[in-house]
């Protein structure tokens, strides 16, 4: 099965915003020996089968489906080393049965830079010389990325505050605005994302919390709200979705919106059913001021 990539008709993805270039590092390397691309991977691999469990299906079936910007494993090495756009793949064998190790690429320092670790002297067995030399070489290609694109994060997120400053003292001139205190006061202390059966998903909050208590934080996890119940925090803002009324008592559910995606063509046709014509027009007006930028924000 020989697939091309056509890279003018993907969509570009927000979650890619804090990974290094794959398809660019694969260019400064695709000459090595090797290195395989994704088609000779699928030959070499037996059509990439010891990926097909379910979660590796549902993403060839999006990118097939032009969901996903890139198939989900990007290049490859001889030995059995795989790349995709968030982690590093192993294939090795245990007792004959032949295995895959994902490593997530914010992990490679802790894992391969470790000489201590005995995965780490597992591997250092199975695979060439050659292919160690790119497996490192990457590990180093991806810690500078990352440090670039973390004082870029650093630099939005002050910008971005900046900007929500601005909106804030905006809206105060025409409706009411809550402050912290006031929203803990009239949500009865956030009880609202504790009584949500997808806390879990929430953890952001009671990091972000912990975090402002201890100092850490200049700010809370939410900066402000409006008596509607849209909540503005420093990354992206938060809206109630819907309650269910249970037996014993009601549970409410809540999306936790990137503010990078009010500028996106089907946000208001994704959210209108969710807020007020009011809170949409606020956030629109987010999406127009001046220094906000959906790209660079």
């Amino acid at each position: 099965m020989v697939i091309e990539i056509n890279e003018t008709n993907r969509m570009n993805s927000q979650e890619e915003h804090s990974l290094p270039n794959i398809n660019e590092y694969y260019k400064r390397i695709q000459h090595l020996p090797n290195v395989l691309s994704y088609n000779e991977l699928l030959s070499k691999f037996d059509d990439l089968k010891i990926f097909h469990n379910q979660s590796f299906l549902k993403l060839i079936n999006k990118w097939d489906n032009e969901k996903l910007p890139h198939p989900p494993i990007l290049f490859g090495l001889e030995g059995g080393v795989f790349f995709s756009a968030t982690s590093i793949y192993f294939l090795y064998k245990t007792n004959d049965e032949q295995r895959i190790k994902r490593l997530p690429y914010n992990y490679m320092n802790m894992y391969l830079g470790n000489k201590d670790s005995k995965f780490t002297q597992y591997l250092a067995e199975l695979y060439s010389e050659a292919d160690w030399s790119v497996i490192n070489d990457f590990r180093d290609y991806y810690t500078d990325n990352y440090k670039i694109w973390k004082a870029n994060e650093n630099e939005r997120k002050i910008r971005l505050l900046e900007t929500l400053q601005e909106l804030k003292v905006k809206l105060a001139d025409r409706m009411p605005v809550l402050e912290y205190e006031q929203l803990l006061d009239k949500y009865n202390n956030f009880r609202l994302f504790e009584a949500d059966k997808n806390w879990e998903s929430l953890h952001w909050y009671r990091k972000g919390l912990e975090s402002w208590k201890n100092g850490k934080a200049s700010y809370p996890p939410i900066l402000f709200g409006l008596e509607s119940g849209l909540l503005f925090g420093k990354t992206a803002f938060i809206c109630n979705y819907g309650v269910d009324q249970g037996e014993s008592k009601s549970k409410r559910y809540y999306l936790r919106i990137d503010y990078r995606n009010i500028n996106h063509p089907d946000f208001e046709k994704r959210l209108s059913k969710f807020l007020t014509m009011n809170d949409m027009d606020v956030l629109k007006e987010l999406g127009k001021m001046p220094n906000y930028n959906s790209t660079s924000i």
